[in-house]
């Protein structure tokens, strides 16, 4: 992501409390609400391994920051009535809850997805508690 120093200045740094997943679209959808465009370049390339600091595309911990900060974005971005996010929250759940099931230890993987839910429902961000 690069980010010109006005815009930086304008929108604001990314958000901390979101810790880790999700801060980038966060905050691109904040700088668009302020007026900026965001320019995605398709050929361009980045390599690095996915998820590598939580463990994994379909780790534990990456199945709870992925679900719970993407809620967490999506409620504050696009706010809904009460039904409307027991249902996104529902479909979020689901598709977290299948990735979880073909996991390598898809215990521990459900175990993220209903914590991920239980938190983002809280508020509660930051680095994930274990309990």
């Amino acid at each position: 992501m690069l980010v010109p120093r006005a815009a930086l200045e304008l929108v604001g740094p990314l958000d901390e409390a979101l810790f880790a997943y999700a801060e980038d679209v966060d905050w691109s959808l904040r700088a668009r609400e302020a007026g900026l465009r965001i320019v995605v370049v398709p050929a361009s390339v980045v390599r690095h391994r996915v998820s590598a600091s939580t463990g994994g595309a379909a780790s534990a911990d990456s199945i709870y920051y992925a679900l719970r900060n993407g809620l967490a974005v999506a409620e504050r971005s696009a706010p809904l009535g009460r039904l409307a996010t027991a249902r996104r929250r529902a479909e979020a759940v689901a598709a977290f809850a299948a990735q979880a099931l073909r996991s390598r230890s898809p215990l521990r993987g459900l175990r993220g997805v209903a914590e991920g839910l239980r938190d983002a429902a809280r508020g509660r961000l930051g680095p994930r508690r274990r309990t």
